[in-house]
């Protein structure tokens, strides 16, 4: 057993199958090809920046749990990948896994997620070179969305734009939704502020024209 103020050390210095327990802080973003087992054991737990599953052999089996990372790429996983409760328990935007993309895998499964695609700009926002990204993207790889939640973009002051994208499926991939919301996100044609009351978007101060796009799109292989 050993103790570290970040995740980058930890996961350098676990082996396959050992249990990393993550208390509540905000720690540094992570790239491991180990099958190991990540758990939040306090509410918040937050993970800046894009962390990466990758190269996870078909013997072991990832888990992570509890933890609220900002991104996350799971990519070229032979091996079984399980995120559960990656959100916190909040209805503010922020809080939620902000962009998820499989690629190359083989078993991603998530359960009790909420997902939002990355938040449209102006200028200046840390977001801006992501705009109209999908929420979640899944190329070439079989995933199991148990109970989330997903949601493309939303305008915040771009005009004349079109919410983002919910979930896209393209290459040869097989995508399985069990009692999972998908949903486009909310564009508009103005550029003032947004309010969220009970679940639904209200715009102050101005009447917008709704753009929604898709909630699921699929690719054809050919």
């Amino acid at each position: 057993d050993a103790d570290y103020t970040d995740l980058p050390p930890a996961f350098a210095a676990a082996n396959h199958n050992d249990l990393i327990l993550v208390r509540a802080g905000t720690y540094s973003s992570f790239s491991t090809d180990k099958g190991v087992r990540v758990l939040g054991v306090e509410e918040g737990v937050y993970v800046d920046g894009i962390s990466t599953i990758h190269s996870l052999h078909f013997t072991k089996k990832f888990v992570m749990t509890n933890t609220r990372p900002d991104g996350l790429i799971v990519d070229a996983c032979r091996g079984h990948v399980a995120l559960e409760s990656l959100h916190e328990q909040i209805s503010w935007p922020y809080s939620k896994l902000t962009d998820l993309k499989i690629t190359g895998s083989d078993d991603v499964r998530l359960r009790r997620c909420w997902i939002r695609g990355t938040m449209l700009g102006g200028s200046g926002w840390p977001w801006d070179e992501h705009w109209g990204d999908p929420a979640v993207e899944v190329i070439n790889s079989e995933v199991e969305f148990v109970a989330c939640n997903i949601y493309g973009a939303f305008d915040w002051d771009a005009e004349n734009a079109a919410g983002g994208v919910g979930l896209f499926a393209g290459g040869s991939s097989r995508v399985r939704l069990s009692l999972t919301n998908v949903r486009g996100g909310d564009g508009s044609d103005g550029c003032n502020s947004w309010q969220r009351t009970e679940g639904v978007w209200e715009r102050q101060g101005f009447t917008s024209r709704e753009t929604q796009r898709w909630l699921l799109l699929v690719q054809d292989p050919s």
